[in-house]
């Protein structure tokens, strides 16, 4: 289905060079090579492809990196093991723009309460954004959304709790937006740039991503997707490598990440103050 302001920062002259250079690619350079793999355009929007392989995977993840890279575009991955829309925890199953601003304040109010008791990076000059969108990874309902830069780490996501099939974003940023603090469109936070105490973000190479719209605020960012892939379970199994890559590796018990430890008395505090509804319980 097309897909409503897709990837705003192209215009459409760009979008159809876009779509004439993946074409080109997927028919003339891999077309002995995708032999599992079903590929659907739904132009304005992301291909939608079946993956057949691993290798076939690894394929699709290059080509459309490489081809992003002449529209000064970057790629980031997410994995879910549901194929439910790409909505901040903070909006999902909202009604309306008045119930979206509600909790957006609400969440503002919390972030402002723990300010001493959740300091990924006290040195920082922009902290409520690195607190707002570590507080994300930990289980905290904001208008963030978790990506990675690694395509393993969202492999591990997308098998982690799926029973036939999980799925893959491809999430597409414009590159001044990861190189600067803020930009017109989007904000992305490198959340490894924390203490190397705080482990998580570091074990599962996290990221976090924030619409800077106050127009769009609320709204799926299905607008970023410029791939999704779909892949069975049995596959994502064998690359995920559970046994190596245990939940304890991907989730550090509070024992050695004292983020873990921030995080639960932070969410503490809230619940104490009457925030349950913003943070629910540290994951």
């Amino acid at each position: 289905m097309p897909v409503k302001n897709w990837l705003p920062w192209l215009d459409d002259d760009e979008k159809d060079q876009l779509r004439s250079l993946i074409e080109l690619v997927t028919k003339n350079h891999f077309k002995n090579k995708w032999e599992n793999s079903t590929i659907k355009d739904d132009f304005p929007g992301p291909w939608i492809i079946e993956i057949g392989s691993i290798e076939e995977m690894m394929l699709a993840v290059g080509m459309f990196k490489a081809q992003l890279k002449y529209f000064n575009t970057s790629v980031y991955y997410r994995g879910q093991s549901e194929d439910y829309p790409l909505f901040p925890k903070l909006f999902r199953n909202l009604e309306d723009k008045s119930e979206v601003l509600s909790m957006y304040k609400k969440c503002e109010e919390a972030m402002k309460l723990i300010e001493h008791d959740f300091a990924p990076e006290p040195s920082h000059d922009d902290e409520k954004g690195i607190r707002t969108a570590m507080a994300t990874h930990y289980g905290c309902k904001t208008w963030w959304l978790d990506v990675v830069d690694h395509p393993h780490t969202a492999v591990w996501f997308a098998y982690n709790t799926s029973k036939d099939q999980g799925y893959i974003y491809l999430l597409a940023i414009p590159q001044y937006c990861a190189r600067s603090h803020r930009s017109q469109l989007i904000r992305v936070i490198d959340l490894r740039i924390s203490d190397a105490l705080w482990l998580r973000p570091h074990t599962q190479q996290a990221l976090a991503i924030c619409d800077l719209k106050q127009n769009r605020l609320g709204d799926e960012m299905s607008y970023l997707c410029v791939a999704k892939f779909i892949l069975k379970r049995e596959m994502l199994k064998s690359w995920a490598n559970k046994d190596l890559y245990t939940e304890h590796v991907i989730f550090p018990d509070n024992k050695i990440d004292s983020g873990l430890i921030s995080a639960i008395n932070a969410q503490g505090k809230l619940k104490l103050q009457g925030f349950k509804n913003i943070w629910p319980e540290v994951k």
